[in-house]
């Protein structure tokens, strides 16, 4: 093989393009590309420079004529360009205008107030890519012209761009201007076919709808377009003295029917920006004025039309003009939809921007002095300022609309529109997703822990990634759970029972750990072949769970099942049966011990408060309770009716055979009844008949022997105190609070918990159920104790997902995509996220809206985050760029003021927790103390995880962003990766910046 010689790069092989030789070289970069939008891109530049000279006031008709030959005429009655020798150049103005890049009126100085020209480039970019490029004008009584080929002054010998040309003088001083004949400019201009496609052509139509729209734009100045390229030659006048107004009427579908007027919104606003003076100085915060003209109105149909301009120059793209008109109109609509009474149903979401713009049709303009745009074609405005301009002046507009008595009508019309349009998008997402979801998981199984959502809607689901298992209950299938029937099922059963449609009634406790009869929803498998340890109790039974799942204490907090110790007081369910020899007034009724009024309550009554709560029933039926089976120990509030006291008798006399019946009816009708209340009265009247009865309830409660024995048992305990302790303890005080009554003491210390008597590990593994409590945020074995379920009853099961990671996942920045997928966990979140990972990561297929971690705010639960936010980062980049992962952020602390309308604060450093108290106590408030601090998600109840962590309107989430890539991928190698030296010389160097005084040990 030959040796190739060496290429050599040295400064000769770089290329300096002057004059119009870039724009030669590179058009697309000019006029946006070079196909037909190219060809038309040209006569947007030269008219847009005859529309100025119509805004700033100087020009009341532009005319465009399309040649048979091919070139194109603008024609306007403005001031016409400078024609008069520019100082620093040595050439006239329209010489510099047309053949330098970036010179022109629109840099400062008084010629143009507000311009749709900017960077003084598109006259000259039309010289430079034409064949031949003529200018005509008339100003100062004179009348000039110049021609130019590829941007080179000179002469034509002839008409056509063909013509022989010689380069030549510049501006020619070519007649004198006609009495009363207007000046302006005239420009006509053949484009050369060599710097465009094969077939690129002018596209009639599109000039057409260019003249249109700035027609609407600018009412002022009549538009003419002259069509000589057919057969015949023809005209169309462009005149909208209504502006904006006209342009909504005929941008508005055919056949859709106004749902409100036009509004339309004029107004002035300032902004600041950066900007360089006239000597190119950039100054900082100068002030711009900007006039806004917005248009809008809704229609019955779907359609949304909402076209942009800046200074008459359309905005495809929109741009930040566009942002601040949605944002206003998504921000107020919404807030009148939420305030507005009888629109939104209970827990239905307020609309979305979507929701807002369906049927609009909507014209934003504004008027800007040197406005910034993404690129030369002006497709997008970039100017931030304008952004806030436009909200505040739409938002006025809107709510004074909102408010006008004479529209209030009008925008209660709009209103409801909105809202059934939020209801349709959200069921047509909802069958959407749920084909999607249903595919999903059908074609790959997904971790028994994930506890899905009901399908609402990609966009609006959410996935919490949380710390522990304890949220999702890990029980054996074989432990019974207690039901308000009377019976207890496992919780296989219980989780067949479900799959087959049936559904159960159970005990749960709320804050002050009183008993209620709630719904037990999903029993469920959730993870298989789960190492397991078992927690014996004091009253014989024994519990087999997961070592990190809570339990209930009798103070209200909760322990993990690892954690418990023996002599630990666990929240008891306590059950027993009435009787009437016990002086109960019923016989054979099941009764709830409340754990925190400490007395027995009927069963039915807390069954039948179920029903009242939620509707099923009404106190107005009656005040018995009937058990619908005739069982008095099932207590399921479907077995519950209210009805009155006589429909009872006659129900029960109904259930008799029908001679017990006839006798009755014959006894009662003969005096039965009157016989029968007198001697109850009569009796009862009978002081030695009233007291042997009570004498008799009272010898059976009575147990001399078991009374000596609690009595000496708690006198013993009592002596056993010291000074201190007994100085706040006595005895006879106890008593007090029952009234004297010791047999109540008694019965009150008997049953205030259950303890634990041992924990032990087991060697065994078995599959782990769940299941799930509305409302609350625990439910009772039949071992009879409670124990936790919390974030997953704290969730809106319609939208909202669960996944638990067991702890610390794998640091992936120390490992390759193979390992990553080989760890149980991050293959879990790949699994369920559904989106793929690393470069076959595909955004779309996502099945989830947000992904939000949630882990404990201590040390631990922020190395946990930020294991998860390594693993996003470094293989699923995409949801993090799209602003789809959030981190929650659970409190620390939890303030109670006291009082009749007690206030709750929630904060988040220990610092923030005594300023808070500080300020509270300045404004007369008293605290609850001690003010609890949670270590962890598991110590929340329902309630407080809910309102803190996960309701969308209250909770606080951080959006983890990347805005620096190259600087997160440095960091997170040197927090994450596998050199030590470089982490702990950062750290050593980064002490100094700790506050301690501020660290919250």
């Amino acid at each position: 093989m030959t040796a190739q010689p060496e290429t050599l790069y040295g400064a000769d092989d770089l290329t300096h393009l002057e004059g119009l030789d870039a724009v030669r070289k590179r058009p697309g970069m000019y006029i946006g590309s070079t196909d037909s939008r190219g060809v038309g891109h040209l006569v947007n530049e030269i008219l847009d420079n005859s529309t100025d000279e119509g805004v700033a006031g100087h020009a009341t008709r532009v005319e465009v004529i399309l040649h048979a030959d091919g070139s194109v005429q603008v024609d306007d009655d403005g001031r016409g360009i400078p024609t008069d020798v520019h100082a620093k150049s040595g050439i006239s103005g329209v010489e510099l205008v047309l053949t330098r890049l970036h010179a022109g009126g629109k840099f400062g100085g008084s010629g143009y107030k507000t311009s749709g020209g900017l960077h003084g480039v598109g006259a000259s970019a039309v010289n430079a890519l034409s064949r031949r490029f003529d200018v005509t004008v008339r100003r100062a009584g004179k009348i000039h012209a110049m021609s130019f080929r590829h941007g080179v002054p000179g002469i034509f010998d002839g008409p056509g761009p063909d013509a022989p040309f010689t380069a030549g003088p510049g501006l020619q001083i070519v007649g004198a201007m006609k009495r009363r004949q207007p000046s302006g400019t005239s420009i006509r201009y053949w484009h050369d076919a060599r710097y465009f496609e094969t077939g690129a052509a002018l596209d009639i139509e599109a000039v057409r709808l260019k003249l249109r729209n700035t027609a609407f734009l600018v009412p002022g100045v009549n538009y003419l377009l002259r069509d000589e390229t057919g057969a015949e030659a023809t005209e169309e006048t462009f005149h909208y003295p209504n502006g904006l107004t006209d342009m909504v009427e005929f941008l508005a579908p055919a056949g859709d029917r106004p749902v409100s007027g036009i509004l339309l919104v004029n107004g002035e606003g300032t902004y600041r920006e950066n900007a360089a003076d006239a000597n190119g100085v950039m100054q900082s915060n100068v002030q711009r004025r900007a006039e806004v003209e917005v248009a809008f109105r809704w229609g019955t149909g779907y359609e949304r039309t909402v076209e942009c301009f800046t200074n008459t120059i359309r905005n495809a793209h929109g741009g930040t003009h566009r942002k601040g008109f949605e944002r206003a109109l998504a921000r107020t609509l919404a807030d009148a939809v939420r305030n507005a009474r009888g629109l939104l149903k209970a827990k239905e979401d307020a609309p979305t921007l979507d929701d807002v713009l369906e049927g609009m049709t909507a014209v934003v303009h504004v008027r800007i002095p040197e406005p910034q745009f993404t690129s030369q074609t002006k497709d997008e405005l970039s100017t931030a300022g304008i952004t806030k301009v436009l909200q505040t002046q739409v938002e006025q507009h809107v709510k004074a609309w909102l408010e006008d008595r004479r529209t209030k009508a009008e925008a209660r019309t709009v209103l409801q529109k909105i809202v059934d349009a939020a209801r349709v998008r959200l069921t047509q997402k909802q069958q959407k997703d749920a084909a999607r979801r249903k595919t999903a998981l059908e074609g790959a199984s997904m971790p028994a822990k994930l506890v899905d959502c009901r399908s609402t809607g990609v966009d609006r689901s959410e996935l919490f990634i949380v710390e522990g298992d304890s949220a999702l209950g890990c029980f054996t299938g074989d432990t019974m759970v207690a039901l308000a029937s009377g019976q207890s099922r496992s919780f296989a059963d219980l989780a067949a029972d479900w799959q087959q449609g049936i559904s159960h009634f159970g005990y749960t406790t709320n804050k002050a750990g009183r008993v209620i009869i709630a719904p037990l929803v999903e029993p469920r498998l959730t993870r298989r072949d789960t190492r397991l340890l078992q927690v014996k109790l004091d009253n014989g039974e024994s519990v087999r769970c997961t070592p990190n799942h809570l339990f209930r204490l009798r103070d209200g907090s909760y322990r993990r099942a690892d954690a418990l110790v023996p002599g630990d007081s666990l929240m008891p369910l306590y059950r027993r049966l009435s009787s009437k020899a016990e002086g109960h007034k019923l016989q054979g009724y099941e009764r709830v011990w409340m754990n925190d009024r400490e007395e027995w309550v009927y069963t039915h009554y807390l069954a039948d408060a179920w029903n009242l709560r939620n509707g099923r029933d009404r106190a107005t039926n009656g005040n018995v309770r009937h058990h619908v089976d005739i069982n008095k120990r099932n207590n399921d509030p479907r077995n519950l009716r209210r009805m009155t006291w006589a429909d009872h008798s006659a129900l029960h006399a109904a259930m008799m055979g029908e001679h017990v019946q006839a006798g009755s009816r014959e006894w009662f009708d003969n005096g039965g009844r009157e016989f029968r209340s007198a001697v109850l009265t009569a009796q009862w009247g009978d002081p030695a008949f009233r007291e042997a009865c009570l004498a008799r309830l009272f010898a059976l409660n009575e147990s001399p022997g078991f009374r000596a024995k609690i009595e000496k048992g708690f006198q013993d305990w009592y002596n056993a105190l010291s000074a201190d302790e007994q100085r706040g303890l006595r005895f006879d005080r106890l008593l007090g609070l029952y009234d004297g009554d010791c047999g109540r003491l008694r019965e009150a210390a008997s049953v205030v918990n259950h303890r634990v008597v041992s924990v032990e590990a087991l060697d065994e593994t078995a599959d782990v159920y769940d299941l799930t409590v509305d409302g609350y945020h625990n439910f009772a074995l039949e071992a009879g104790v409670f124990v936790h379920n919390s974030a997953r009853v704290a969730r809106t099961a319609e939208y909202q997902a669960l996944l638990p990671i067991r702890g610390k996942i794998l640091n992936v920045q120390k490992a390759n995509l193979q390992q990553v997928l080989d760890n149980a966990e991050c293959a879990a979140i790949v699994q369920v996220l559904g989106a793929g990972s690393g470069r076959t990561f595909d955004l779309s297929a996502l099945r989830y809206g947000r992904v939000l971690i949630m882990a404990d705010a201590d040390v631990d639960g922020a190395h946990i985050r930020t294991l998860l936010i390594t693993l996003f980062a470094r293989y699923m980049r995409p949801l993090i760029e799209a602003g789809r992962l959030f981190a929650a952020m659970p409190p620390l602390h939890k303030i109670t003021t006291k009082g009749r309308n007690p206030q709750t604060v929630y904060t988040y450093t220990q610092a923030e927790m005594q300023a808070t108290v500080r300020k509270l106590e300045r404004a007369g408030k008293q605290i609850v103390t001690p003010i609890p601090r949670f270590k962890g998600l598991g110590e929340m109840d329902a309630d407080e995880l809910w309102e803190t962590t996960m309701n969308p309107a209250t909770r606080a989430v951080r959006r983890i962003t990347l805005d620096d890539v190259d600087a997160a991928e440095q960091i997170l190698e040197l927090l994450m990766g596998e050199k030590v030296e470089p982490r702990r010389n950062w750290l050593i160097d980064s002490s100094d910046r700790v506050d301690r005084e501020a660290i919250d040990a």
